[in-house]
């Protein structure tokens, strides 16, 4: 009986211990199959944050290579920009330059009008006193002079008189008439030079236009690789992250085998 009793409480004891050991295998057993399945997910979540960052790195080499392009685009624009006002400021100068020489060619015309003028009235009384003196006969030259030499002198004064009278008058009218025709051909090109000024300074407002539309898409353009770069660096913040957790479950893994 007492050989009986003892086989039956050494049973109970190894059931008894294999009642507490087998749990605590089990359990260890189920934890690391629970931390290989998060392994296996912190490895797709870190492949999935490394080519999130690829993606982004090569958006923003676009957006760099972009945000070059429009810089030199503005540069060239704002060359054109400086070019075209230097055409504009040229062009006002010859404006303000043929305007004057139209004033000074004015001022020739009235004086040549005024010469013409005097001329005319030179004439005329010319004419007058021959008239009142001779009555415009040469037979009274004849016989108011005391000598036919006199006589023949007087009336080739009045004529020689006369004549260069005439053509004191026709140079002035000559003179006058290129004058105009000069103030014409001004006018005209005063006007051609505002024509042009007017096509420059319509350009000049395009690409002023132009300048301001490249500005804001350049503006948006860093906009927008900035904030792929703050994408880009929050990425490898929460990639270094699962590294450690990597880490970390790689570690107590090897504790537990």
């Amino acid at each position: 009986k007492q050989k009986v009793f003892i086989l039956i409480k050494a049973t109970v004891l190894i059931v008894v211990v294999g009642l507490f050991l087998m749990p605590v295998s089990y359990f260890s057993q189920g934890n690391n199959v629970a931390q290989g399945a998060s392994l296996d997910s912190l490895f797709q979540e870190k492949n999935k944050l490394k080519s999130e960052i690829s993606n982004n790195q090569k958006k923003v080499t676009q957006k760099q290579k972009e945000a070059t392009n429009l810089t030199y685009t503005l540069k060239t624009i704002d060359n054109n920009i400086t070019t075209t006002e230097s055409k504009i400021q040229d062009l006002q100068n010859q404006i303000e330059q043929t305007q004057r020489e139209i004033e000074e060619t004015e001022n020739q015309i009235v004086q040549k009008q005024q010469e013409l003028d005097q001329e005319r009235a030179k004439r005329n009384e010319t004419i007058r006193l021959m008239y009142e003196q001779n009555q415009g006969n040469d037979l009274y030259l004849i016989i108011g002079s005391n000598t036919l030499s006199e006589a023949i002198d007087k009336v080739q004064y009045f004529e020689t008189l006369e004549g260069k009278i005439e053509k004191t008058i026709a140079d002035v009218n000559q003179l006058k008439k290129e004058l105009e025709d000069q103030k014409n051909s001004l006018g005209q090109k005063k006007s051609d030079l505002a024509n042009m000024k007017s096509e420059q300074e319509a350009y000049k407002q395009g690409l002023t236009q132009q300048h301001a539309e490249k500005e804001i898409i350049l503006s948006d353009v860093n906009s927008q690789k900035k904030k792929l770069e703050e994408q880009i660096e929050e990425a490898k913040k929460m990639s270094t992250q699962v590294e450690a957790q990597i880490a970390s479950i790689q570690a107590s893994l090897r504790q537990s085998s």
